[in-house]
């Protein structure tokens, strides 16, 4: 059985907790505000967000079974999955475009593109503040996408436009690919450090 609770953190950010029994099914539809997913009893709890937020980002449910969740804390108990989120607003940014106007963007999948950062090494602070302002916003001539490119203004950051699928098949993707990072830090893998929706 599915039970929900309501929390107050410290900082005064509300959150919620669902628990699901052992051999039940989780739905969620705030995935990118989850925080916290631990599978166990008794004191014994495993970490699964990473093995949770795959299933729940492409819609299906997770069964909750130490075979799908990849581990058994304490094999002799009744165990639960206990998730811990936060209900995702509108997260909005402000850019300066190439010229000089002043755009909104829309944050996507914030949550997940922060561990992304995080796993990077990357300051939150110099990288807001890097983005802040865009330049260029032209088409590469070596590119056949039709994709149009902007940079930071200290070069740093290249941000390029791209398809609702394609930006569906990145959020996906993020769990596994920030464990990748993690895990594998001189990966060649390129960079992705976060998602935004433009709004006119």
């Amino acid at each position: 059985q599915q039970q929900q609770q309501q929390q107050l953190g410290a900082n005064g950010e509300s959150s919620r907790v669902t628990t699901v029994s052992e051999g039940e099914e989780c739905r969620l539809t705030e995935v990118e505000g989850i925080v916290e997913a631990q599978y166990g009893a008794d004191g014994e709890w495993a970490d699964v967000r990473l093995d949770i937020l795959p299933l729940l980002l492409s819609g299906r449910s997770v069964h909750v079974t130490s075979d799908v969740l990849g581990c058994d804390p304490c094999p002799a108990s009744e165990k639960s999955l206990r998730v811990t989120w936060v209900p995702q607003a509108s997260i909005e940014h402000y850019v300066e475009g190439p010229s000089g106007q002043i755009q909104i963007f829309e944050v996507v999948a914030p949550v997940l593109f922060q561990l992304v950062r995080s796993a990077m090494g990357v300051i939150e602070k110099t990288y807001w503040t890097s983005i802040a302002s865009l330049h260029s916003g032209t088409k590469q001539k070596s590119g056949k996408s039709g994709d149009i490119f902007f940079f930071s203004k200290d070069r740093r950051f290249v941000l390029k436009t791209t398809s609702d699928g394609e930006l569906a098949t990145l959020v996906g993707m993020l769990p596994q690919y920030q464990r990748h990072l993690v895990d594998t830090a001189d990966s060649l893998m390129a960079r992705y450090l976060g998602a935004y929706r433009l709004r006119r």
